[in-house]
């Protein structure tokens, strides 16, 4: 108690947080570890998303820090709830019976879909330009005739 009492207003959160959720760890060494995680800002609740980062990247990011860390997937769907993300994901994230896997796996499959369809998007807005100004040239050249 201690340790918590000296603690700053961050670390206060963090603990009464967790015990009221029940998840406080067993043992001292768990106990200490994640404090230690937590000063260091390796925690899962210190972690954020890049600016150019994809979502399925920064899941994945979680999953593995919360495995290496013993945490419950729980744990990281909490944290994804918190978190700024298109409606189509926090959909997901309130969804019952889901793994992070499987949100992990759908939402690479989107953003795969969106970057497919920015390409097309892309190549077809080309294309029309490309006809605009050959329309344009072709104008130009019947008005000199």
């Amino acid at each position: 108690m201690m340790v918590i009492k000296k603690g700053d207003s961050k670390l206060k959160d963090w603990f009464y947080e967790k015990g009221t959720d029940g998840t406080l760890p067993d043992t001292w060494e768990d106990f200490k570890a994640q404090i230690v995680d937590l000063c260091m800002e390796q925690a899962l609740e210190s972690s954020q998303r890049y600016n150019n980062e994809p979502w399925s990247s920064y899941i994945s990011r979680l999953k593995d820090k919360a495995l290496s860390s013993k945490i419950p997937e729980q744990e990281v769907f909490k944290k994804l709830r918190r978190e700024r993300a298109p409606e189509t994901f926090r959909q997901l994230f309130y969804s019952f019976g889901v793994t992070l896997d499987n949100v992990i796996e759908r939402i690479n499959e989107f953003e795969t879909n969106a970057k497919e369809r920015n390409e097309k998007y892309q190549r077809d807005e080309r294309y029309d330009n490309r006809r605009i100004i050959q329309k344009k040239h072709i104008k130009s050249r019947l008005l000199y005739m």
